[in-house]
């Protein structure tokens, strides 16, 4: 609505106000001050009319008049509530999603060298499809990788050792 610099309403959406005097008092405080010759700043205020809580933003024009602008507390936090939930539930879904797909990331290698190293158990020293990836990561992933690489191999050559060893005793026991 529109108030004039005494405090008569110019323009209001309710026909019966237009003519009348301002009846919120905080423009009732402007018109005050623009009476005592001070030029208050535009703002936004809260404030209770009728056991509402409302909002008001008011600016002055060139000539003093009051632009007034009011919306139900209500009307402007309901909305802003709902808003914020919806960012708030995407925000989670978003952040499940996230987890997930790092969970995948960070289990999927451990998950291999585990398998690996369950061979490496039952004494399969067979070179596995996944090693060589795993061996080039740039992760403790990639370390333990290459530390159990350089296990499988001393264990290769450690039976192979054990073998030859086995077959020169063979071959000492049958020459005597």
């Amino acid at each position: 609505y529109l108030v004039s610099a005494d405090g008569t309403m110019l323009y209001h959406p309710t026909a019966d106000k237009i003519g009348q005097s301002v009846e919120n008092t905080v423009i009732k405080g402007v018109v005050s001050e623009l009476a005592a010759g001070k030029k208050p700043q535009d703002a936004v205020v809260e404030y209770d009319y009728k056991g509402d809580v409302k909002y008001a933003g008011y600016a002055l024009t060139s000539n003093n008049m009051i632009v007034v602008i009011t919306a139900d507390k209500s009307e402007i936090v309901s909305p802003l509530i709902r808003y914020m939930l919806g960012i708030a539930a995407g925000t989670l879904v978003l952040s499940v999603i996230i987890g997930y797909i790092m969970s995948i990331f960070i289990c999927r290698p451990i998950q291999q060298m585990t398998q690996i190293i369950g061979k490496t158990s039952q004494l399969d020293f067979t070179p596995t499809e996944n090693g060589g990836q795993l061996r080039k990561r740039r992760d403790e992933t990639g370390l333990m990788a290459r530390a159990v690489h350089d296990m499988r191999a001393n264990l290769r050559k450690m039976v192979q050792d054990i073998n030859t060893a086995s077959s020169d005793i063979t071959t000492n026991v049958d020459s005597l």
